[in-house]
């Protein structure tokens, strides 16, 4: 499973673009997917935050047929936040299968920093 560093300065928007593979690096087409991306300060703990591409502004599923997805992470999201988080986004086929699919730090700065 792939495993990536992302940073972000707080409140701050931005636009996390992701392409969904298999274990042997193949496209996976998100047609009738949802993804899920959930911020925890540590494994196992509460989410802080989470987006999903079935809600309007949350997220979307870009080019389909290319594994395409975005979350949109707003100001008010990161505001009360400071440091290191990690990161899962989760897969639910049209098929309800549910599969962890990427796994990574979210590196919260301060602007100016």
């Amino acid at each position: 499973m792939p495993h990536y560093r992302v940073d972000l300065y707080i409140n701050n928007n931005r636009t996390l673009r992701v392409f969904i593979k298999d274990e042997d690096l193949n496209i996976v087409d998100l047609t009738g997917a949802t993804l899920v991306l959930t911020v925890r300060k540590e494994s196992g703990g509460a989410a802080v935050f989470t987006k999903s591409t079935a809600v309007a502004g949350e997220g979307q599923i870009g080019a389909a047929d290319e594994g395409e997805c975005f979350f949109y992470i707003l100001p008010a999201d990161t505001a009360s936040l400071d440091g290191q988080y990690i990161f899962d986004v989760a897969l639910t086929t049209a098929a309800s299968k549910t599969y962890t699919v990427l796994e990574g730090i979210l590196n919260l700065l301060q602007p100016g920093s």
